[in-house]
């Protein structure tokens, strides 16, 4: 019963190496002061529209990162004022 289904899972996994890191992930490290925010906002765009099929830094991937920039940044903020002490 798991041998049938054990190629699929390989297939599965090897198909996973084409796909680009998500765009929130991407925004999220920014946000925290991981990275550049302009550097991973651009690569989030980029990575947005590859998985939209569109064309690279088009008004619509741009528009939906910064309302996505937007929210991580709020909901970031909220955590960390939750998790003060004092």
């Amino acid at each position: 019963m798991y041998g049938c289904s054990a190629p699929f899972a390989l297939l599965m996994g090897i198909g996973m190496w084409s796909l680009p890191p998500s765009p929130r992930w991407l925004i999220l490290k920014a946000v925290q002061g991981k990275a550049s925010l302009q550097e991973y906002k651009e690569k989030a765009i980029i990575a947005l529209s590859k998985l939209r099929g569109r064309t690279p830094c088009d008004e619509a991937s741009e528009k939906q990162i910064e309302d996505t920039l937007t929210s991580v940044k709020s909901a970031y903020m909220e955590q960390e004022s939750e998790g003060n002490v004092g």
